[in-house]
């Protein structure tokens, strides 16, 4: 059987993850934005 424990903490990570590749495509954006202007 699956430890509910650590299938939470595998989930956090990948939310976590998915949280830090999206503030990283954010600054990106805007650094083009910057630049386009």
């Amino acid at each position: 059987m699956n430890n509910p424990f650590q299938t939470t903490t595998v989930k956090e990570k990948a939310i976590e993850a998915t949280h830090t590749a999206q503030a990283t495509v954010q600054k990106a954006k805007h650094r083009v934005q910057e630049i386009l202007d």
